[in-house]
């Protein structure tokens, strides 16, 4: 795809592009298009060979970014782009974490959320787990961006993150889970609890949220980061989000708002 093609193209409203890794363009009412600052085509092959899963959004097609003239200084290079499906009317995770859903909602999109990881880990590790990383749409929560993760037996391989839990940045299926959680936490409280550790750490946030009196399973399986070998032996029971949720939590909403250090986004 040639550049001068690429800039003629519709970004995508900006809540809905905060995207290190590039761009975000709308090519039509069922396409997007994600232009990348890297050359991934070796991961984005790999991703269009995944099998399909009807709550996760990856790449169909993919190339490279082609320049007539060479572009200012200044500008940084796209190399890369995929195409994946555009789910027009879609919200973000972070939507959603603002808005007063059904407890009966909310728990179904968990319970989806950690059945689809489930499934995406028998071939990636995502390491970039947020919530614009998740769309909702006609009730239904679908996993998006897959270019940032990594193959499962790339062990080694780094993923830039928007947090991480420790600080050795080591992302792996048990961070993935746990990020995921976290997450999950924050739609029930409707804060987002990720703010909290990318300001000031994931031990601080264990540390603030355990002072408070949360239910004995939402505080062990938040603990688990610290116990990596508890957290392998959990196996498949690690994706099953109702065994360590509790409603009882939500009684402590009002209390936690300590942890909701930015206020929701302006739309």
């Amino acid at each position: 795809m040639n550049y001068q093609t690429l800039k003629h193209l519709q970004k995508l409203d900006s809540i809905y592009k905060i995207h290190t890794g590039g761009d975000l363009f709308i090519e039509n009412e069922q396409t997007l298009l994600k232009a990348l600052y890297e050359d991934k085509r070796s991961m984005l092959s790999y991703l269009k060979t995944l099998p399909n899963h009807e709550f996760v959004i990856k790449p169909f097609d993919y190339g490279t970014i082609e320049y007539s003239h060479i572009p200012p200084l200044h500008e940084r290079i796209f190399q890369s782009y995929y195409r994946m499906p555009y789910l027009k009317n879609a919200q973000t995770f972070l939507d959603c974490i603002y808005t007063s859903l059904p407890y009966e909602e909310k728990l179904k999109y968990c319970t989806s959320l950690f059945q689809t990881l489930k499934f995406l880990h028998q071939y990636i590790v995502l390491g970039d787990i947020h919530a614009r990383n998740i769309l909702v749409n006609q009730h239904q929560v679908y996993f998006i961006d897959l270019d940032n993760s990594r193959k499962k037996q790339d062990f080694w391989h780094p993923i830039s993150c928007s947090f991480n839990l420790n600080s050795f940045d080591l992302n792996t299926k048990y961070t993935d889970i746990l990020k995921l959680y976290v997450l999950c936490l924050s739609l029930f409280l409707e804060i987002d609890l990720t703010c909290y550790i990318k300001h000031f750490s994931y031990s601080q946030f264990c540390k603030v949220i355990c002072s408070y009196p949360i239910p004995k399973p939402i505080a062990q399986f938040l603990q688990l980061n610290y116990h990596p070998l508890a957290f392998k032996n959990l196996h498949e029971e690690a994706y099953n989000f109702e065994q360590f949720f509790h409603p009882d939590l939500l009684t402590l909403k009002k209390e936690l708002q300590v942890l909701n250090i930015y206020p929701p986004l302006q739309k």
